[in-house]
């Protein structure tokens, strides 16, 4: 728990009344009478079939997280959800204080920690989430196509945290514990994606941009563990965002697996792949381009085929 040891500060403080201080300071502004429309004012939704960005400093984001922490975003638990939110995550904890696998108490740490870590040393960057869906008109003519295929680089050994569910976070507040949901532990302020982005359609992805790492980990599914602090030092772009544009895109998935060899299910997918990856006005550094690092998207619990999905 919070109160614990574990979670006393550096300072003797303990944490629990930490997630609490941006939603005391609002309540203070509203006796006060000083709070303003703008500070009750709700983020903007980005909703199916939107071209649209949202930028947030990393306290604004704190503030939606603690909300989170105590469940009080409205019409959005499993329980209560209204139509108007019905293609939308639940961004309360609720599900997440359930018994259950033992993965939940260590995914509770990694956001634990990073209350610590903001309380500590308030940040001062910004992130962005930005949905994109692809013009109707600017769908690839795959059998026309000329061009080369690129060259792929395969690196053994390493860990990488890859996105694949129509709703991102996947189960990150639930009992689901693989790539994207570990992503999103470690780098909790993905987590205010799941207040502002709507599922997702076969030819949009969300880039989820500057979101800070906080925690390190050790294994994997039921095996996952918080390890330690993380030192996040990938730089910062001109609008103070860190140099991480991370891609949320949706793979298929097979309860057959024989069935993704059918054009039908190519063709979504080569889709998915296009309007992620497609070539856009970009930031650079240095006037370079980034390239694309990615583990096997759509696979092991999806059931893809690598060998296929390395072709798509």
């Amino acid at each position: 728990m919070p109160c614990s040891p574990q979670y006393v500060m550096s300072n003797g403080k303990p944490m629990w009344p930490i997630i609490q201080q941006s939603l005391v300071r609002l309540q203070q502004l509203s006796a006060a009478r000083s709070v303003t429309y703008r500070d009750l004012e709700s983020p903007p939704l980005l909703r199916i079939g939107s071209n649209r960005s949202l930028t947030m400093s990393q306290l604004q984001a704190a503030s939606l997280l603690a909300c989170a922490f105590f469940c009080l975003f409205p019409y959005r638990s499993d329980q209560a959800q209204s139509k108007e939110y019905e293609n939308f995550p639940n961004p309360n904890f609720n599900r997440l204080y359930k018994s259950g696998s033992p993965a939940k108490i260590e995914k509770l740490k990694c956001i634990l920690h990073y209350f610590r870590r903001i309380t500590e040393k308030t940040p001062n960057g910004v992130i962005s989430f930005r949905r994109y869906k692809l013009p109707d008109d600017s769908h690839p003519q795959w059998l026309n196509s000329r061009q080369v295929l690129c060259n792929l680089h395969l690196t053994t050994g390493k860990k990488i945290e890859d996105i694949d569910c129509v709703l991102q976070g996947g189960g990150v507040l639930g009992s689901g514990c693989v790539q994207e949901e570990i992503r999103f532990s470690i780098c909790p302020e993905m987590l205010v994606s799941l207040l502002v982005c709507e599922m997702m359609k076969p030819d949009e992805c969300i880039f989820l941009i500057g979101c800070e790492r906080y925690s390190s980990y050790k294994g994997y599914a039921n095996n996952f563990e918080f390890d330690n602090d993380y030192r996040d030092d990938t730089p910062k772009d001109n609008w103070g965002r860190k140099w991480c544009h991370l891609v949320a895109m949706d793979a298929i998935y097979f309860r057959n697996p024989s069935i993704q060899y059918d054009m039908k299910y190519i063709n979504r997918e080569l889709i998915k792949a296009y309007t992620c990856f497609r070539l856009r006005k970009v930031a650079t550094i240095h006037q370079t381009l980034f390239g694309i690092a990615t583990g096997n998207w759509g696979c092991g619990a999806f059931n893809g085929d690598k060998q296929l999905k390395d072709e798509d």
